[in-house]
């Protein structure tokens, strides 16, 4: 499972090497140390950033290095080669936010570096990590603690808040708590994890952390959505534009089974992938990347017409800030919005004023049959999985 990425690459993010920007995708297949980077099996793009996991367990970050976000023990320099993060166990799936990345482990535990808004009080709990410490950044992965018994099974890092949910369907959240987007019922910035309260009759399998709203799902495939209510990015319609300070259902036909939020401060949007492997797509519909066909809003999911993917399956979505992506598992990938700085992968992608405001397969990745790709938006660039 190989790495491409594409887009802006001013900080690195691409890990190729270079900080030149690509237009197309690029094989990221080396690391700091001039190793082969190993087979990949997850991947997350942050801003400026990119962290990835490999099959062994271990964690690879490129990028803008400030605040510790790449979790190298530094709080300054950035990479543009993948770089290992020290060892903190073998972990099975990672996320990026703004300032700040999150990965768990396979027995359950949650480590986390970067920003200390987003990371909370957990840099007061090792010395060791305190030590390394330079004012209000982690720049070293330090361990999220939780009382014995809970294991977590998955965390989505948003711009300066964090969402992880655990294997018995609880969701907990911590960071700031600007827009309401926790879920507590308040704007209140949070220290610690907090269980969601007003989810505790529901199991949780899935949450999209974007930059300031969120969407949760739940095992019977409902979807609940927290935080900024004014781009119509929560999927509520015309009379609930106001935050949602606790979760609220989000009402469509579909069962879901994943969501994705935007990573952009305005213009927000969110996508999320039903049972049958359709996209729905809902809020700002600026430069076209909610795939309608036009710049328009959307104030309720709506779905985009699987003949612009082909028909194929869709497997994971993302959405950037301007654009959107989604992998099916045929194996393709396809992006739309904003194609300036090269985000969506297309050979048009150098042409600032590109945009496409329908899914587009990115033609210039490796054919391939053998199973699903994923890929990851950030606000600049994407990145993919291809077998």
């Amino acid at each position: 499972m190989a790495v491409y990425t594409w887009g802006l690459g001013k900080t690195g993010q691409l890990g190729t090497g270079r900080l030149d920007t690509e237009y197309t995708p690029h094989l990221a297949n080396k690391t700091a140390d001039g190793l082969e980077l190993e087979t990949a099996k997850d991947i997350s793009c942050g801003a400026l950033f990119t962290a990835v996991v490999t099959v062994d367990g271990s964690v690879f970050t490129t990028g803008y290095g400030k605040y510790g976000r790449l979790g190298l023990g530094d709080t300054e320099n950035d990479a543009c080669f993948f770089t290992e993060v020290s060892s903190f166990g073998q972990v099975s799936q990672v996320s990026c936010g703004s300032w700040h990345a999150a990965a768990v482990t396979d027995s359950g535990q949650v480590y986390i570096w970067g920003y200390k808004k987003a990371c909370g009080d957990c840099l007061l709990l090792d010395s060791t990590t305190v030590s390394q410490t330079v004012g209000s950044m982690l720049g070293n992965p330090t361990l999220v603690p939780f009382d014995v018994g809970v294991k977590i099974a998955g965390v989505s890092c948003g711009h300066n808040y964090t969402f992880l949910w655990a294997t018995n369907g609880n969701v907990y959240s911590w960071g700031s708590g600007h827009y309401g987007v926790l879920g507590h019922g308040s704007e209140d910035d949070l220290l610690m994890p907090t269980k969601v309260e007003h989810l505790l009759a529901r199991a949780v399998v899935s949450v999209g952390a974007g930059h300031d709203h969120c969407g949760i799902v739940t095992h019977d495939g409902l979807l609940f959505m927290t935080g900024k209510g004014s781009d119509g990015a929560l999927g509520l319609g015309s009379s609930k534009l106001a935050n949602a300070l606790l979760p609220i259902l989000c009402r469509c036909q579909w069962k879901i089974t994943a969501v994705s939020c935007s990573k952009g401060e305005q213009h927000a949007h969110t996508l999320a992938l039903t049972e049958e492997g359709q996209v729905l797509s809902w809020g700002d519909g600026c430069k076209g990347k909610l795939g309608l066909g036009d710049e328009e809003k959307r104030l309720v999911p709506t779905l985009i017409s699987p003949e612009h993917f082909h028909n194929e399956t869709v497997k994971t979505v993302s959405a950037g800030g301007i654009h959107s992506a989604a992998a099916t598992t045929e194996g393709s990938v396809y992006t739309w919005g904003c194609g300036s700085d090269g985000r969506l992968g297309h050979p048009e992608g150098h042409r600032y004023l590109f945009r496409s405001k329908v899914p587009k397969k990115v033609e210039q990745l490796p054919k391939t049959s053998a199973g699903p790709v994923l890929v990851s938006s950030g606000y600049y660039h994407t990145a993919a999985i291809v077998p």
